[in-house]
């Protein structure tokens, strides 16, 4: 919702709390957790002028998708990667940053 609304004044605070919630997850997150924070991030670097660090998030959410495989071995649905083709191009022009 912060970065959705251009909130610049708190995009560290979406920053922190993503890390927050990275480190709640002590069994680590799921490939779905993990590409969502890496698109808000690279959302946020791009709104920032940090190209370097947006070009790098985008880069590992969409090598996340091309692998697109559940860690659940009895649950094979849950946790995969499921978003729609305008979510894919955005990766693809951020993984081209200068």
């Amino acid at each position: 919702m912060i970065v959705d609304a251009g909130w610049e004044h708190r995009y560290q605070e979406a920053v922190d709390l993503l890390g927050d919630f990275i480190s709640s997850r002590l069994g680590g997150l799921l490939p779905i957790e993990q590409f969502r924070v890496l698109l808000v991030e690279a959302r946020i670097a791009e709104r920032l002028g940090k190209a370097d660090v947006a070009r790098r998030d985008a880069e590992q959410a969409l090598e996340l998708m091309a692998k697109n495989e559940s860690v659940l071995p009895r649950h094979p649905g849950v946790g995969v990667i499921r978003t729609g083709k305008q979510t894919f191009r955005e990766l693809e022009r951020l993984a081209t940053l200068d």
